[in-house]
Order: structure tokens, then sequence, then C-alpha cells
């Protein structure tokens, strides 16, 4: 965290280490909320799939922002949307998982219901995760509890 403008920075890197997409986030309630520079990187992944026991390798998840994605992918594998909307590159690589969840903040309800019906129609089971809270929001037992 920057203790001069109190925000936590979050940074996406390439293949060769070279910065592509940053995130600040305001910690004190300041907005925006969120900052960001560089082009989001729907292509870039938050995990490595090979690090997931393999009952959980065809399930992903999808969540609005990278504070949640780093969260979740710690027990699943997790994409971040940066948004409520899935980029075409995003659904090129959804199109590989057989059951796909989406948790979006509990203000964006309704548009993972519309989002699910979409994915619904190419992809073997899809479902919605309602919370009372952002996935950000919740310790790892919580998050296990609604996702294992």
């Amino acid at each position: 965290m920057d203790r001069v403008t109190n925000k936590h920075f979050y940074s996406v890197k390439n293949d060769d280490g070279s910065l592509v997409y940053m995130e600040m986030r305001a910690v004190d309630g300041r907005k925006p909320k969120t900052k960001s520079y560089g082009v989001k990187p729907h292509d870039r992944m938050v995990f490595d799939i090979n690090k997931y026991p393999s009952d959980v390798r065809s399930r992903l998840v999808l969540v609005e922002d990278i504070v949640s994605c780093i969260k979740v992918a710690r027990h699943i594998p997790c994409m971040c949307l940066f948004g409520s909307m899935l980029s075409p590159v995003g659904t090129r690589f959804v199109n590989l998982f057989d059951h796909v969840t989406l948790w979006l903040d509990p203000d964006k309800y309704m548009e993972a219901i519309e989002l699910s019906q979409q994915l619904s129609l190419f992809i073997p089971s899809v479902d919605v995760v309602y919370s009372e809270q952002d996935p950000k929001d919740y310790n790892d037992l919580d998050l296990k509890r609604y996702l294992l």
C-alpha cells in the first residue's frame, strides 16, 4: 500500500516481466474507488491451472475485480473480468472449461444472471453465486464455503 495516496497497487506483467496493466484501489472510501493504467489484460490469468487438484481444474470462477480474483484463485481457477462483461478473449478462454461460476459483486447480480444465460448456450454447466458482500471481502474459510 502506498501511504501517500492510501491506495493498494496491483500490477499485471507479461511473460518477459514488462508491466502491461496496473490498478490502484482506494482503501479509505475516496472516489474514484479504482484507477487503472494500461490495457486490461483479459488474456492474462492470475493462476497456474496446474497448481489445482484435478477435481477443480474443469471449473472456472469469474469475478469483477483483481482483488477478488487473487483471493478466489487461492482455491480454484479464477479469471478477472475487470468489470461485469466478458471480453471476446475471455469468452475463448472460458470455453476451455466444463463448469463456469459467476460471482460478481452484489450490485451486479442481475448482470451475472444475464451473462450466465448467455454462457449456458455453449458451456455445459453455469451457475451464479449471490452473496451479501464482494468476494474480496470474505476470508479463506468463507470463500471455500461458497465455492467448494
